[in-house]
């Protein structure tokens, strides 16, 4: 396990572009899965896409997401708009089921080099309990970078309760995703929804 994270770590680390333009999102590459506002139809057909988002935890929404797995407890996911046939990514990121340690640890590695790449950004951290974790047992560990634009890249540790393990299957997981302005805007209001509901 702990080769697969170093291994990780480093694929992380270099997902950099030396030459990007540090305010805008779009023109960071995260790992091999491409860029904010490029079309997933790069990366996988459109049958593929049309399956996975009936899995899609988003119905009948501005948006909706597709997971893809590529390792043993490892997913690529993807955003995208609702409606639209280009495909084109709204926010991406990489999600492994890890322990809470493990997680920890490979956040401050990554927040290490995101500390230097998004200097220009604003940066948040916080630990606020999951909002449909209604006992409030749940806590998500985030490392936020904001753009000028509202874009958004980030860096999670998510450590559920045993209920919630016991009950919806969830696992305690890592994960890093670069979100678009219009995507997060949606996201945030989205979530305040869903704890006032």
């Amino acid at each position: 396990m702990k080769k697969l994270l170093g291994i990780v770590v480093l694929s992380l680390l270099f997902i950099s572009n030396s030459f990007a333009d540090s305010h805008k999102i779009e023109n960071y590459t995260l790992s091999d899965l491409g860029k904010v506002g490029d079309s997933l139809l790069d990366i996988v057909n459109e049958e593929m896409i049309i399956e996975q988002k009936k899995f899609s935890y988003l119905k009948d929404l501005d948006y909706y997401d597709v997971l893809f797995e590529f390792g043993t407890n490892e997913f690529a996911q993807f955003y995208l708009k609702s409606g639209d046939t280009d495909y084109l990514i709204q926010a991406l990121g990489i999600v492994m089921y890890i322990e809470k340690n493990e997680c920890l640890a490979l956040k401050k590695e990554i927040r290490k080099e995101w500390d230097i790449k998004f200097a220009s950004q604003k940066f948040e951290t916080s630990s606020n309990p999951i909002v449909y974790d209604k006992s409030g047992q749940s806590i998500e560990h985030i490392d936020q970078y904001t753009f000028k634009d509202g874009a958004v890249a980030k860096i999670a540790c998510r450590n559920f309760s045993e209920q919630m393990k016991a009950q919806s299957q969830d696992q305690d997981d890592f994960s890093v995703f670069y979100e678009s302005a219009n995507f997060a805007k949606w996201m945030k209001l989205y979530l305040i929804k869903l704890i006032t509901d």
